[in-house]
């Protein structure tokens, strides 16, 4: 019975972080579609009117997915949230998947554009930033 919880909760976190590098250049509305798939749930509980995002928490609300739009509300980044008792997994996947550049950074490419995968350590969780790799 545990075993096949640990698998479906590994087998969502994976399916949801292999999307999530997707989102990046999505419009609004095609992220809310996108987002309707997944584990996570829209959460409207709080607004900052500084940045144009939507938040996220997935359905156990052990994670929070904030997603950043453009003025022109396109994605421009993602920041996931987690506390630390998935870190292991998400490091040694990321170590298979994409092209490691330093203990916390890696590197993908999509449709000819390279992306930054940043791991943040920070006190109570750490947090995973999607953005476009500047040159």
């Amino acid at each position: 019975m545990i075993s096949r919880f640990l698998f479906f909760l590994l087998f969502s976190l994976l399916t949801f972080q292999a999307k999530s590098q997707h989102l990046i250049g999505l419009s609004r509305e095609k992220v809310i579609e996108t987002l309707k798939e997944s584990n996570f749930v829209i959460d409207n509980t709080s607004k900052n009117t500084t940045y144009n995002y939507l938040k996220y928490v997935d359905r156990n609300e052990e994670k929070t997915l904030l997603v950043f739009f453009t003025k022109e509300d396109f994605c421009s980044s993602t920041k996931l949230m987690c506390d630390y008792s998935s870190i292991k997994e998400t490091i040694a996947k990321y170590n298979k998947i994409y092209k490691k550049k330093s203990s916390s950074v890696w590197n993908y490419q999509k449709d000819g554009k390279t992306f930054k995968v940043e791991l943040r350590k920070e006190e109570w969780f750490y947090s995973v930033i999607i953005t476009p790799k500047l040159k």
